[in-house]
C-alpha cells in the first residue's frame, strides 16, 4: 500500500513538472531586474541589486531614494532565491525581524509585471523584477535592464 501511494506522489510530482515546464516556468525563463530609465546606472551586480531589496542601502549613489518593488508568484521565488540567496521562509523571517527591530517594511508588493513596470517607469528611484519576455518596445522606454538572470 505504502509503494503504491509513494507511486502516486511520484506521479503526480512528475505530471506538475511537466505541467509548469510547459508553461515556461521551467529552465531556461529569463528573469530581468529593472530600473527607472532616469536611475544613474546601467548595471549592477546581484549583491547591489541584494543590498537594495534588503534595504541595507537606501539611496543610489546620486542621494536619490531606493524604492523597490516586489511581485508574487515564479518570478519573486525565483528573485528570492537567485539574487538574494534565501528561501522564501528566510526572506520572510528577516522582514518580520526588521519591522520589529528597526521598523522597517518590505518593498512594495505588486501584482504583476504590468505593475512593476508602471510603478519602475514612473519613479526616479525604483528598482523591480519582472519576466525577461515582458520586456516590449514601449516598456524599454521606460526602464532600464540592469541585471538578468536564468532560471
Amino acid at each position: 500500500m505504502i509503494k503504491r501511494i509513494n507511486r502516486r506522489i511520484l506521479g503526480a510530482a512528475l505530471a506538475l513538472q511537466a505541467l509548469l515546464w510547459s508553461h515556461g516556468v521551467g529552465a531556461g525563463r529569463q528573469v530581468a531586474v529593472i530600473v527607472n530609465r532616469a536611475a544613474p546606472t546601467s548595471s549592477l551586480t546581484a549583491e547591489t541589486v541584494r543590498t537594495y531589496y534588503l534595504k541595507q542601502h537606501k539611496e543610489w549613489p546620486s542621494g536619490e531614494k531606493v524604492r523597490p518593488i516586489q511581485q508574487e508568484g515564479q518570478a519573486h521565488a525565483a528573485f528570492v532565491g537567485k539574487v538574494l540567496k534565501m528561501s522564501n521562509a528566510d526572506y520572510e523571517r528577516y522582514w518580520l525581524e526588521r519591522k520589529y527591530s528597526a521598523a522597517e517594511t518590505p518593498p512594495k508588493l505588486a501584482e504583476d509585471d504590468d505593475e512593476v513596470l508602471k510603478f519602475v517607469g514612473a519613479l526616479k528611484g525604483a528598482i523591480g523584477y519582472i519576466d525577461a519576455s515582458s520586456l516590449d518596445e514601449k516598456a524599454r522606454s521606460k526602464v532600464k535592464v540592469i541585471h538578468v538572470f536564468t532560471l
